[in-house]
């Protein structure tokens, strides 16, 4: 096998003792061996290492799956619960999309969203439910700001909205 030269240095004391020995010992030999199971040592961490970061990187990815299924579940639920909702209502999410934790209202979404939610949630840890109720209120906030935008012109300009004949 190719050899490779190195220069090892070792404590001035251990070499006192290693003098009268020398004649009877491989240094190389004992260099490579403990080298070998240094480097295995290392690799057999780095096994283990690499799965975990593996691990990490999938549990994120499930993480922003189930907070993207929680927005856009919210969003569309919104969309069609906003088709029947009062004037009073838009104005109260208006309000709500200005705090800085909206989320924190959550309880008073309609019992209907709030069921959506909890199926969302069945299969969510702990320490990640508070990530999903903030998507969903987002989505929910999102879905009912896209329909008002949409008549708040024609509102503000005193124009009914006109049904489309097919």
């Amino acid at each position: 096998m190719p050899s490779v030269k190195l220069t090892v240095t070792i404590p001035e004391k251990l070499a006192e003792r290693l003098e009268p020995y020398r004649g009877r010992l491989n240094l190389s030999q004992i260099t490579a061996e403990a080298i070998e199971r240094k480097v295995k040592e290392l690799e057999d961490i780095a096994g283990p290492a690499e799965a975990v970061a593996d691990l990490i990187i999938r549990l994120r990815e499930q993480a922003d799956a189930e907070r993207d299924a929680a927005y856009q579940a919210a969003f569309e639920d919104a969309l069609q619960y906003a088709l029947g909702a009062n004037l009073s209502e838009f104005r109260q999410w208006e309000t709500w999309r200005a705090l800085p934790d909206p989320a924190a209202l959550f309880h008073m979404l309609p019992a209907s969203s709030l069921t959506k939610l909890d199926e969302l949630q069945a299969g969510v840890e702990s320490t990640e439910r508070w990530d999903v109720v903030r998507q969903f209120v987002k989505g929910w906030l999102d879905g009912t700001s896209q329909v008002w935008e949409g008549v708040k012109i024609q509102l503000q300009g005193g124009r009914r909205a006109e049904k489309s004949i097919p």
